[in-house]
């Protein structure tokens, strides 16, 4: 068997990881679940990140290079939330071929609840850990967020 061949370092390794993906799919859960019941049932969470980078009035492209993905995904992604009515895409009023993005009062609820949520998941951490262990934690997601 595969599984044998690996030693205890690779073992708690793949632990690791695996414990740290299934961390970050109960997070997406949770989120998405808890904007659904706040009725905000269709947005994913790439949706909510796409509106959580947007800065009231930028461009289309300006989101796309602060998000880090392609102009076409990012004007799907807004027109996805433009149909939803949480977004308004108007042209610029300098050059019509450029759409800025504004937010709805939809749009501005979900960011809300979302964040809502998100301060409600910290805080349930925060009361489960010590502190020391809880800052070892923040500390090490944002090792890992920072890996190039």
């Amino acid at each position: 068997m595969v599984v044998n061949s690996f030693t205890k370092s690779d073992k708690e390794m793949w632990a690791f990881l695996f414990v740290l993906g299934r961390a970050k799919q109960n997070l997406i859960h949770q989120l998405e679940r808890s904007l659904a019941e706040k009725g905000h049932e269709n947005i994913k969470i790439r949706q909510w990140l796409t509106l959580i980078s947007i800065d009231e009035g930028m461009s289309v492209k300006e989101l796309a290079a602060s998000r880090g993905i392609s102009k076409q995904a990012a004007s799907k992604i807004c027109e996805e939330l433009a149909q939803r009515a949480y977004l308004c895409l108007k042209p610029a009023p300098t050059d019509a071929r450029v759409l800025q993005i504004k937010f709805t009062i939809k749009g501005r609820r979900a960011v809300r609840a979302g964040f809502n949520k998100l301060n409600e998941l910290n805080e349930l951490l925060s009361t489960q850990c010590d502190e020391h262990v809880y800052q070892q934690i923040i500390q090490l997601l944002i090792t890992i967020n920072n890996w190039k």
